[in-house]
């Protein structure tokens, strides 16, 4: 087991467990096939759609080669990048496994880390890249790397969200936290940095 450690502004120690290549598989594979059959499910509709509206053979299938690419395509980056900027780095994989996506630092994911994970997905299907995890010691693809993010077991936690570290104090979303907007009215920066 391959451990991680991050120090906080208090220095206070912590110690993650890194994720290893079988069960971040198993995580994608999950993922992969809730994708797999929420693509069927719009394919589907768009075939039904398209029978009863297009007028012409070519028309529709023009259509349904435009609805292919775009739901394979467009689907990918929706699926995963849309899951982890939510649920703060979590997928319904991830979160089956106990596994979390986070900054290097061990802090929230940025958005800009999200969208570059998401758009360097397509460069990690080529199999060429897929030699990358197993010869880093953190287990990272090559979409992690450019991100700076790590993938880490977070079994017994991996309901509860991080906050972004590009939100704002007032952004903050409050129904997250234990306490209530009321209470975090009340502090000072300083005592909520102390919480969080």
């Amino acid at each position: 087991m391959d451990r991680i450690h991050f120090s906080t502004p208090e220095d206070v120690d912590l110690g993650y467990e890194l994720a290893g290549p079988a069960s971040r598989l198993g995580a994608y594979i999950f993922d992969r096939l809730l994708l797999l059959m929420m693509q069927a499910a719009a394919l589907l509709f768009v075939v039904i759609v398209v029978g009863i509206v297009a007028s012409s053979l070519d028309a529709a299938a023009g259509f349904l080669g435009f609805a292919v690419v775009a739901l394979i395509g467009f689907g990918e980056l929706l699926y995963f990048g849309l899951w982890e900027w939510q649920s703060g780095g979590l997928t319904p994989g991830k979160r089956r496994v106990g596994l979390r996506v986070v900054m290097d630092g061990g802090y929230g994911l940025s958005s800009s880390a999200i969208i570059l994970r998401t758009v360097l997905r397509a460069v990690d299907m080529i199999p060429l890249f897929w030699i990358v995890p197993a010869l880093d010691r953190k287990h990272r693809r090559l979409g992690d790397f450019v991100a700076g993010t790590l993938v880490m077991r977070v079994v017994g936690e991996a309901n509860t969200r991080v906050p972004m570290p590009d939100l704002k104090y007032n952004d903050l979303p409050c129904h997250h936290l234990a306490l209530g907007a009321g209470d975090l009215a009340k502090l000072r920066r300083s005592e909520y940095a102390s919480i969080e």
